[in-house]
């Protein structure tokens, strides 16, 4: 039970947002409009416990995408 209670303190001394950044590149293709595939870069901020999808879904939320 103590182990429990030092994760939860852990935790809560995290920072909520975080400087920290990663570049993601992505490469985009839609055969209905692009002749070839592209990279893109995204910036994303990130802390300890940012999952992959997590940074994806950060990227979808902020960029608009025209179809």
């Amino acid at each position: 039970m103590a182990q429990v209670s030092s994760i939860a303190d852990e935790q809560t001394s995290t920072p909520v947002s975080s400087s920290k950044s990663i570049i993601l590149r992505i490469s985009r293709y839609n055969p209905k409009h692009d002749e070839s595939s592209q990279f893109m870069e995204f910036s994303v901020p990130y802390e300890k416990w940012t999952t992959v999808l997590e940074a994806i879904l950060e990227v979808t939320k902020n960029t608009l995408i025209i179809q």
